[in-house]
Parts: structure tokens; sequence; C-alpha cells
């Protein structure tokens, strides 16, 4: 009996978190993106980014015929109010590269609603600094799968704007993303919540629905 109901509560949770992947994302200013489109971001200057959840600092590095050319992505996700995930990034080109930055992607949004803004603020987001070149575009490929950030460009010794990629995502797991002619760095990317955490989840509100229900037998006989 007991294993029946928690099969119960866990396919429930389940299925609550494939109705969220019809929420819409939560940013103040962002602009929507569709597979195979573009948009211009805008500044989504003093919007409360929510609770950090998880970091990544992933160093990237490319050649070309002028030399070198490399630097740090950092990224960032967060959970809004609301429950839905938000994924920050920042490009820094470092002062010796040979080359300016012009392009960042990021791996897999698949079957997610996205939004695309920047943060002109960025030092009010924790874990950031306030950058010096904004995107000039968003998009996303014809698949939906890779988001990607266009810049104009950043050149050595330069920051990007904090950018971000808005979900309706309530769960993230490893994903990747590059910079320019760079090879796939670890950062995040959303993803569906494992059937495993919904039995735990149900397991306790089992155990906690029981425990209310004892107390409720014990206060009613003590009567």
């Amino acid at each position: 009996m007991m294993t029946k109901i928690l099969i119960s509560i866990s396919i429930f949770f389940w299925s609550l978190a494939l109705v969220s992947s019809t929420a819409t994302a939560g940013l103040v200013s962002s602009c929507v993106l569709t597979p195979g489109g573009s948009c211009v971001p805008p500044d989504d200057l003093g919007d409360a980014p929510g609770t950090m959840l998880a970091l990544k600092f992933a160093p990237f590095s490319f050649t070309t015929s002028a030399g070198l050319t490399h630097g740090v992505l950092k990224a960032e996700v967060f959970r809004e109010l609301g429950g839905t995930l938000d994924f920050y990034y920042i490009v820094f080109n470092l002062p010796d590269s040979a080359t300016s930055v012009s392009r960042e992607t990021q791996f897999n949004f698949t079957g997610w609603t996205t939004s695309a803004a920047f943060r002109s603020d960025g030092s009010q987001v924790p874990g950031f600094v306030d950058g010096n070149v904004p995107p000039s575009s968003a998009d996303l490929d014809a698949s939906g799968a890779t988001a990607g950030f266009s810049f104009g460009p950043i050149l050595p010794n330069q920051r990007s704007r904090v950018v971000v990629i808005s979900t309706n995502a309530v769960s993230f797991a490893a994903g990747q993303s590059t910079v320019d002619g760079s090879g796939p760095l670890a950062t995040f990317q959303p993803t569906v919540p494992e059937p495993a955490s919904f039995i735990l989840l149900g397991g306790g509100l089992l155990l906690m629905s029981m425990f209310a229900s004892r107390v409720k037998l014990r206060d009613r006989d003590s009567v």
C-alpha cells in the first residue's frame, strides 16, 4: 500500500513539472526567443534576480592567425520568486588577447520557453560586476536548442554586460557554452527534474500527512 501511495504522489509531482513547461518566463524586461528567431535584448535594469543556486567559471581560448584570444565566461543560475530559473552569463576578454570576442552561445534549451535580456547594473546581481559591452542581438537556432548573444565586439580587457536567458524550467543540470571559436565550456542548462526527486518529495509529504493524522487522532481520543 505504501509503495502505491508513493508512486501516485511521484506521478502527481512529475505531472506538475510537465505542466510548468507551459508557464511564461519571468523577467520584467525581456524579448521572447522563438526557434529560428532573434531579437534585440532590452535592459532588465533593477529587476530582482532571485536566489542564486549555482555558479561556474569557464576559462576559454581559441587561436586565429592573429594569435591567442582567451578569457573567462562566468555562468550563474538564479531561481525567481515564482520558481522558474534564469541563466546569467558574463564574458571577460583578457588584456593580452589577440582579437576581440563577438559571440557567446549556450546549449540546450530545447522544449523550454525562453526570453533574453541584459543587465547594465550587473554589480547589483550577486556574483557579477558591471560590464562594458551590451549585446547587439540574441537568437535561438531553428531546433530551439542553442541560445546565443552577439556583441559588437568585446575588445581585449573588456567585459560584456551581464546577459540573461530566462526560462520556465524549475530544474537545471550541467550544460555547455561556447565563446567565439572556443571548445565546449562547462556551464548549465534547464532540465526536467529527476523522478527520484519527486519520490523523495512525495515520501516527505506522505510522512507529514501521516504525522498530522496521528496528531488529530490523539487529540480526538484525549477529548
